[in-house]
């Protein structure tokens, strides 16, 4: 998937964040919810035995958590290993060996530090599938820009969460082999992995009930059209950046 050229930007705009003390009562806890949609076809002219025939989705979830001494936080590495990982998964056409370093190394560039490695080190303060609280929390969906995935606004997750939210992140994958366009066909893909998602966190986790949505830039414009497509589901809508240059006739 063509990620690279795209994110470095959106990775650069969260430095400032990581120091504005956004901390509540809570411990940010991560899982990641793996599956399918079994009612839309991913990759065509495949049996349903094949791994790719139904539509695959990974759900990265954040939420208040209770931790114990043995529970463990990612590093910023590990996050962005995920995304090497995937692309291998939902683009079986291309290889995408080295993409972790070569990711890193890109943003490192852009935000003038010495060496990648500090930054693929950077300790997560998300532990990993640690229990989560017990309460009804609101729920977020976060649909990320374009080709991009959760760890491009991973700061902001894990402060909702230490303030009492669930946040659910779709990353931004298109028809299979997975490249999100500007076409209308893969926009509403990552708006049906979100609606999806939300049952899936449901069975998952549990929340309260209140949906609401955050788009950053391409996904703002996904998130934008679900709330008006579900407008009495959806309580609240937040783009952080909203793509205006473009018209889509839906």
């Amino acid at each position: 998937m063509k990620r690279i050229p795209k994110i470095i930007a959106v990775i650069i705009s969260l430095i400032p964040f990581a120091t504005s003390g956004q901390n509540g009562g809570h411990h940010a806890g991560f899982r990641i919810i793996s599956t399918y949609d079994s009612s839309r076809i991913y990759k065509p002219n495949v049996t349903e035995l094949d791994k790719m025939h139904y539509r695959p989705i990974d759900i990265d979830l954040w939420y208040p958590a209770e931790i114990t001494s043995s529970d463990t936080t990612p590093s910023f590495g590990d996050l962005v290993y995920l995304l090497e990982q995937r692309s291998k998964f939902y683009n079986d056409t291309k290889s995408y060996n080295g993409l972790t370093d070569e990711m890193l190394q890109y943003i490192c560039v852009g935000v003038d530090c010495p060496d990648y490695q500090i930054l693929k080190n950077i300790k997560t303060e998300s532990y990993v599938n640690a229990n989560p609280l017990q309460g009804q929390f609101p729920l977020i969906i976060y649909l990320s820009a374009f080709n991009g995935m959760s760890y491009e606004n991973y700061l902001l997750f894990e402060a909702l969460a230490k303030n009492g939210f669930v946040v659910a992140a779709v990353s931004s994958i298109g028809r299979y082999p997975g490249d999100m366009t500007m076409a209308v066909e893969d926009v509403f893909e990552q708006i049906k992995d979100a609606d999806f998602a939300i049952n899936s966190v449901r069975k998952t986790i549990g929340f309260s009930g209140d949906v609401g949505l955050i788009g950053y830039s391409w996904g703002g414009l996904a998130a934008a059209i679900m709330a008006m497509d579900e407008s009495r589901r959806i309580r609240a809508l937040n783009n952080l950046r909203t793509w205006t240059r473009m018209k889509i006739k839906c």
